[in-house]
C-alpha cells in the first residue's frame, strides 16, 4: 500500500499542474475524494486489511498524503480565484455613474451536506468503512435483527412509516439497519471485527413542529 500511496500522490500532482479552471479542479477533487468511488476514499477503505505491524506507518503516510492533497487543492482554488479576478479587472470596466446593482446570488453547499461530508472525511481518515444502505427497508433489518420485540413502541404506526401493499417493508427509522447488513457483507461467520460508519436519511411518523421533523439525518 505504501507504493500505491506514493504513486497516487505523484499522479495527483501531475494532474493538478494541468488544472486551469475551477470546474476541472472540482472534478479532480471528486476523482480522489468522491464519497463512493474516489481513489483516496477507496484506498482508505483498504486500511482494514493492512497488517498490524505496519498499520501505524501506513496510517501516518495516508494522513500525510491526504493533508498534502487537500492543501494543494485549496491553494490551487485560491490561485484560480485570483486569476479570475485579475481577468475581470482587465476586461471589465465599472461605470461609476451607474446606480448600484444588486449583488449576484451565489449558491453553496447545504449545511447538512457539508456536515455529513466533514464527518465522513473524519471517519475515512481513521480507517473506518463508510457505507450507505436502503431507505426503504425490510423490518428484519430495522427491528428484528436488532432485537426489537414485536410489541416495541417504535414498531407502531404512530412512530414508523409502513408500506400498505407490503407490510414487511417500512421507511427506516434509524441507520442501524446497516449493522447486520455490514456484518453479513464483510464478516460472514463472525470471525473478525468490522469498523464502519454509515450516514443517511431516516424517517419517523412525527408531527412537524419547532423541534420535530418526519425526515432527518443520522450518522452512526
Amino acid at each position: 500500500m505504501k507504493d500505491t500511496l506514493v504513486t497516487l500522490h505523484k499522479e495527483f500532482e501531475k494532474k493538478l499542474t494541468n488544472v486551469s479552471e475551477r470546474l476541472h479542479l472540482e472534478e479532480l477533487e471528486q476523482e480522489y475524494f468522491g464519497r463512493k468511488s474516489g481513489k483516496f476514499t477507496l484506498l482508505a477503505k483498504e486500511m482494514k486489511d493492512v497488517s498490524k505491524d505496519i498499520k501505524k506507518e501506513i496510517g501516518q503516510l495516508m494522513n500525510d498524503v491526504r493533508t498534502h492533497i487537500v492543501q494543494a487543492i485549496e491553494a490551487r482554488r485560491e490561485e484560480l480565484g485570483r486569476e479570475e479576478m485579475s481577468k475581470i479587472a482587465e476586461t471589465e470596466r465599472i461605470d461609476v455613474t451607474q446606480p448600484q446593482l444588486p449583488k449576484k446570488e451565489r449558491g453553496h453547499i447545504h449545511p447538512i451536506s457539508q456536515g455529513l461530508k466533514d464527518m465522513t472525511d473524519v471517519a475515512l481518515s481513521m480507517g473506518f468503512l463508510v457505507e450507505d444502505g436502503p431507505e426503504l427497508e425490510s423490518q428484519r433489518y430495522v427491528f428484528d435483527a436488532l432485537n426489537f420485540p414485536p410489541d416495541h413502541p417504535a414498531r407502531e404506526g404512530m412512530d414508523t412509516f409502513y408500506i400498505k401493499e407490503y407490510p414487511d417493508l417500512c421507511m427506516r427509522a434509524h441507520v442501524s439497519n446497516m449493522q447486520v447488513r455490514l456484518m453479513k457483507k464483510y464478516n460472514e461467520g463472525g470471525t473478525k471485527a468490522v469498523r464502519a460508519a454509515y450516514p443517511g436519511r431516516v424517517f419517523r411518523n412525527e408531527d412537524l413542529d419547532a423541534t420535530h421533523e418526519h425526515t432527518f439525518y443520522q450518522f452512526e
